[in-house]
């Protein structure tokens, strides 16, 4: 049987969980488009079917994605087996809702440059944004990687209550996924805020229908509710 104190503990505990969480969410390691790409460590990451694919120097090897407040951030490294100094080209197919927008990257290893623009495909294919900056890898990574970025409000607006947005990214010979998408979901911290209240209140209620009236619950009964 679980008594007043135990209840009290637990409790006490899965508000610290709940925080943890929300805190490790709200303050994730954010990009820095620098050209190193140690904070992309923990971030997600998509490896490329290499044994169904022609090796060359326009195949994807990889895909990693990150979104923060303001944007949304991709790195796209290539197979290659010396330094490669030609320039690719990449693209990303971005769906939301009813909208598809096409991002393109045109990536220059031997200055690091990389130009980007953003294409709304649904609105006659119009260019909505650009920009380009020195993101391409450095040191070993240079000429096989880069990072690029756009600007999330372009994509998906104003949003308050999280988002879902779908990703295709291809060059001139490869696509990644092969099949399917990449889904890139999203939770605001206020829809965090929301459920650690309801868990609180739930508490709350555990606490008033049993130990306000003289009852007991068991632990597998408060499992069964949390």
């Amino acid at each position: 049987m679980l008594n007043k104190n135990n209840f009290f503990k637990i409790s006490f505990s899965i508000i610290i969980f709940l925080s943890l969480v929300q805190t490790n969410i709200s303050f994730a390691s954010t990009i820095h488009l620098d050209g190193y790409i140690d904070d992309w460590n923990d971030k997600p990451i998509l490896y490329d079917d290499y044994e169904y694919n022609v090796r060359t120097y326009n195949n994807i090897y990889s895909t990693s994605w990150f979104t923060d407040e303001n944007n949304f951030y991709i790195k796209i490294e290539r197979y290659g087996y010396r330094r490669l100094k030609s320039k690719w080209t990449t693209y990303a197919n971005l769906f939301y809702a009813n909208k598809k927008y096409k991002l393109e990257f045109n990536y220059y290893p031997k200055t690091r440059k990389v130009y980007v623009k953003l294409f709304d495909i649904t609105n006659s294919n119009i260019l909505i944004w650009a920009d380009n900056g020195r993101w391409g890898g450095r040191g070993f990574n240079k000429g096989f990687l880069f990072e690029a970025y756009a600007p999330l409000e372009k994509l998906v607006g104003n949003t308050t209550g999280g988002y879902e947005l779908r990703a295709v990214i291809h060059s001139s010979n490869d696509r990644s996924p092969d099949y399917g998408r990449i889904t890139i979901a999203s939770l605001t911290t206020l829809s965090i805020l929301l459920e650690i209240l309801l868990g609180l209140f739930g508490i709350l209620i555990i606490y008033i229908t049993h130990f306000k009236k003289g009852k007991s619950v068991t632990i597998l009964h408060l499992t069964n509710k949390l």
